[in-house]
């Protein structure tokens, strides 16, 4: 409820002019206010303080409360006292409050409290501090202790929501120095953790000293750490039984015990394990010491599991940091930490730009909804999905990736952990493969020549629709000639093609063929075709039927069809080397291996390096343990169990290992995308040699009519290089009355939607003389169906 200060002002006039009190009644008559309103009111300045009520029987009478101004009380107050509004702006700060936070009143009062020194002053612990405080605003009051790190001070806090005038909602918070009755309780609980240890554990060693350090007492287990009976070193000098260094440093630490009667604890090593120490005085009654209690405790385990909890906390960050793949947490919506990998992927240079943020803002509009459903999954305990998702950068650029989030708990509170891959390049690298394929299938499509592919051994492995001759795909793939011409002819052939194979030489032949009682004769060019590596995977046969030309009107679709299994994200080896020895790794370097963990724990990691990568390997090694900089992540040549080769990408990074420094690598098996390369470099080498073994010009023009691409044949035919076309249109190398009938031909062609063009056009050889071609246009549109040029084919006429 808002309060008018009008309406409170007359009805306080009214309380002043009768100080002996007023019933609500009485209050409405004099202010002449509705007394349902007065009624209201007053409760609010009950709740305030700035008015106070008795009772008479059943009637209540209400007066001005009769006290001293908060603010004064406030101000004497030794406790450190801020007061704050429902926004968190300052309203009042008493001066001890001032002098811990070292400000004056006139920087803090009427500032949120967020943007005032306060923040720096509690440092890390202002954002719970001010959760605190809304909840105090919201009519939740809170008290507890912590440590103020930057003043090195202990504090006990209470929030208490507070009404003020008006009926203003706001906070008091009130800090009380606590430090010197912590100190106390702590000096009082070490002394009777030290009397409890003295008598209840068994485990201690606890041994009694005089003031000079002669042994008085000493339970079994002390005398058995010295390989003793506790009456055999009665008497004796404890410096005795201890090394020299030790025993030095025992006489520095019992000087503050014996001078200022002070309880002191310490850690120290002997023989191999760790000890806990407490020493403390026994004093007298007249305040000097006695006797000097030393209880000791074997810690070694305990600090074996901190030293194995601080490596594997260790290995965690520096794997999750050198991890290519983008890894970043997330609460309530904002994201709260983000790798290096993440920030690149984000486009961003440093944590600030990307911590912080809402996850949403990069995620594309219409993919926010089924993100919002996949972080509802992983809340829930669900795994959610894997996904690929269109993102956007801190640029505005975008970025595809794939991954997905799991649940984690930090602080007792739930995150999300996501981890993503870009995937970017790769959907690049499949488009472009994809359209050269296209290219490749209108090509063959389109021609009039036959094309044929065979293995070494002449068997079919694809021909074009030009040579099938009505034979299926089915009956002839997997077939030699023998199952289709008779012996001799596939003698001839199968001979040609094994001849090609093995020499890896062209051969160009004319050939005739006894085809359903007549002889057909082909003008037959035979290529190779070469992996990568060199080797011959088979023979590509072009054949002009010379007999008789035949055009195609519909062209179908070549019949091979390679299959890539392009496969998502393989899980990653992780590893860890230690003196090139691998100490432990994951299942996935076994499973790549093609061997067992047992196999490869303790072996050396140079076994699994393929001997033409290991120099690089050892390189990069020799250059790291020199101090010089070196790649972290390089890719190279694993070596699998049957010798056989594997492509990896190799990220490495340093780590704590049981103790001592090691690598830790994270080995990606990127085979897939080394073939995906391979068959882009492969399909578009098997275009370049289709192309220049059919001899004719194959072209491509953009929409404007342009030559994109002219293929080598044009020197033979036309006495031009590709490039003396490139930028030009076919109409500046016509004989001039051409040029109009031709134009008309293919614009006719595009009004008609027609799948072929099929004309004759006279052509200025370079020399002068004119050169008739017949030639095969196909019209090629983009992804909208726009028109965006042709492809086609052109043969010198006979």
């Amino acid at each position: 409820m808002v309060l008018s200060k009008v309406i409170i002002s007359r009805i306080e006039d009214a309380l002043k002019k009768n100080p002996q009190g007023m019933n609500v009644v009485q209050i409405a008559r004099e202010t002449k206010i509705n007394r349902n309103t007065v009624g209201r009111y007053l409760e609010n300045l009950l709740v305030s303080g700035d008015v106070e009520m008795r009772r008479f029987g059943m009637e209540k009478i209400y007066r001005l409360a009769q006290r001293v101004p908060l603010s004064n009380l406030l101000s004497i107050s030794s406790a450190l006292v801020v007061q704050m509004d429902s926004n968190l702006r300052i309203i009042h700060a008493n001066e001890p409050f001032l002098e811990l936070i070292g400000s004056d009143s006139k920087n803090l009062l009427g500032k949120n409290i967020e943007f005032t020194p306060v923040a720096l002053v509690f440092d890390e612990l202002f954002e719970g501090f001010i959760e605190n405080i809304k909840e105090g605003v919201a009519g939740k009051a809170w008290k507890g202790e912590f440590v103020l790190g930057t003043k090195d001070i202990d504090l006990f806090c209470r929030i208490e929501p507070t009404v003020f005038d008006y009926g203003r909602m706001g906070v008091t918070v009130i800090l009380e120095d606590i430090t010197a009755r912590k100190k106390a309780e702590y000096a009082l609980q070490e002394s009777e953790s030290t009397t409890r240890a003295l008598i209840n554990a068994p485990s201690d060693s606890v041994i009694v000293l005089d003031t000079r350090g002669i042994i008085l007492a000493l339970n079994e287990i002390a005398a058995s750490r010295f390989g003793k009976q506790a009456d055999e070193l009665i008497g004796v000098l404890a410096d005795d039984l201890l090394p020299q260094e030790l025993a030095q440093m025992r006489r520095k630490l019992t000087i503050p015990v014996l001078e200022k009667r002070e309880l002191v604890r310490y850690e120290d090593e002997r023989d191999g394990k760790s000890y806990d120490t407490v020493t403390y005085p026994i004093v007298k009654e007249t305040g000097e010491v006695e006797r000097i209690v030393i209880i000791s405790r074997d810690i070694t385990e305990r600090k074996r599991s901190e030293r194995e909890l601080r490596e594997s906390e260790d290995r965690y960050r520096t794997l999750v940091e050198i991890s290519p793949d983008a890894v970043f947490l997330h609460q309530d919506g904002k994201i709260i930490y983000a790798n290096s990998a993440a920030i690149r992927l984000l486009g961003g240079s440093h944590p600030v730009n990307v911590v912080g943020k809402n996850v949403l803002d990069f995620i594309q509009p219409e993919f926010r909804d089924a993100v919002r459903k996949n972080i509802e999954k992983d809340l829930s305990g669900e795994l959610s999905p894997l996904m690929e998702l269109p993102m956007v950068r801190l640029d505005g650029t975008p970025v595809l990736v794939e991954g997905r989030g799991v649940k984690t708990i930090i602080n007792g509170k739930p995150v999300i952990q996501v981890a993503l891959t870009d995937i970017t390049e790769r959907k690049h690298a499949e488009e472009l493969l994809r359209e050269s394929e296209k290219r490749l299938r209108l090509i063959l499509d389109s021609t009039d020549d036959m094309v044929i592919m065979q293995d070494p051994e002449g068997r079919y492995l694809y021909f074009n629709p030009a040579a099938r001759y009505g034979i299926s795909v089915e009956e002839m793939i997997g077939q030699t000639p023998y199952d289709f011409l008779d012996r001799m002819t596939a003698d001839l052939l199968v001979e040609r093609v094994k001849n090609v194979a093995k020499t890896g030489q062209r051969i160009r032949k004319d050939t005739p063929i006894e085809w359903k009682g007549q002889t057909l004769w082909f003008s037959d060019s035979l290529s190779p075709v070469k992996e990568a590596q060199g080797t011959i995977t088979a023979v590509v046969t072009v054949s002009q039927n010379i007999t008789e030309r035949k055009h195609a009107e519909d062209a179908l679709r070549e019949s091979e069809e390679k299959y890539r299994n392009l496969v998502n994200r393989a899980n990653d080896i992780i590893c860890v080397v230690q003196d090139g020895i691998i100490k432990m790794s994951n299942a996935r370097l076994a499973e790549l291996w093609g061997g067992s963990a047992e196999e490869i724990t303790g072996r050396s990691f140079a076994d699994f390096i393929h001997p033409d990568a290991l120099p690089d390997i050892m390189d990069n090694y020799n250059r790291r343990i020199s101090g010089e900089s070196f790649p972290s992540v390089y890719e190279t040549i694993f070596q699998k169990k049957d010798g056989s080769r594997s492509f990896v990408e190799l990220n490495a990074g340093i780590i704590r290992y049981e103790g001592r420094s090691a690598d830790l690598l994270i080995i990606r098996d990127i085979n897939d995308r080394k073939k995906s390369e391979e068959a882009l470099i492969q399909s578009e080498r098997r275009f370049r040699t289709l192309i220049t073994a059919l001899g004719d010009i194959a072209w491509e023009t953009d929409a404007e009519a342009r030559f994109v691409y002219v293929s080598p044949g044009v020197e033979t035919t036309l006495g031009y290089q590709p490039d003396d076309l490139i930028g030009h249109t076919p109409f500046e190398f016509l004989r001039p009355e051409t040029i109009q009938p031709n134009r008309s031909k293919f614009r006719t062609a595009l009004e008609n939607h027609e799948k072929f063009v099929l004309h004759t056009s006279t052509w200025i050889h370079k020399d002068g003389h004119e050169v008739i071609l017949e030639s095969n246009a196909i019209p090629k549109y983009d992804g909208n169906g726009s028109f965006s040029g042709f492809i086609g084919m052109d043969r010198k006429r006979l």
